[in-house]
């Protein structure tokens, strides 16, 4: 995969989402459709204000203008309010895969079409357009509303690794690790169409 590949800057869309390319103007709206002090990021991580969710935020895009993520900041097309974001990430590697990943998804928006809608914007940009063979996903195993979310989905869970990413002072860095590979990709986008 090259980086022309991963970084062009691209708009991703159906019919019930816009998924944009993270831009400075969005962390502000973003952080503040995010924030919500009973979520699992408020409660586990300390993401517990705006200002708090946009320095979470501001670093994805440091990371994006390093070439090290591509961040989306999904919009509800029927109601025109930003309700989410996700990265893709390591994009350097030579392994053709990707990771997608930093989801979080507005209150509101959690149990409804806005995460699969996103995820499958995501796969089917990955696996037509970038040419990945495998795309993976970090779960927190403490977080029972995404681990369902990934299964529902239908990755695959392919074990834990321990205390191997930390987002957070409070993070205690264990994390499942989900895959759809291209081979599989084709039913799961069937399933959802």
């Amino acid at each position: 995969m090259n980086p022309e590949q991963f970084f062009s800057p691209t708009i991703l869309e159906n019919d019930y989402l816009k998924l944009t390319v993270l831009e400075e103007k969005l962390v502000t709206p973003l952080a503040e459709a995010l924030h919500d002090p009973n979520s699992f990021f408020a409660l586990h991580r300390g993401y517990n204000s705006v200002d708090a969710i946009q320095k979470s935020i501001d670093v994805r895009l440091v990371a994006q203008k390093k070439f090290e993520s591509l961040t989306f900041v999904y919009t509800d097309k029927k109601s025109g309010t930003i309700c989410g974001m996700s990265s893709f990430l390591e994009p350097g590697n030579h392994f053709r895969r990707v990771e997608i990943g930093f989801t979080w998804t507005a209150t509101p928006f959690q149990r409804s079409y806005v995460n699969t809608q996103a995820k499958m914007l995501m796969l089917a940009h990955a696996f037509k357009n970038m040419g990945v063979c495998r795309v993976e996903f970090s779960v927190d195993p403490l977080n029972e509303k995404s681990n369902l979310a990934m299964q529902r989905l239908g990755a695959k869970l392919d074990g834990r690794m321990r205390n191997w990413r930390h987002n957070s002072p409070l993070d205690p860095g264990d994390r499942n690790i989900y895959s759809i590979l291209d081979s599989e990709f084709p039913l799961i986008a069937k399933k959802f169409s």
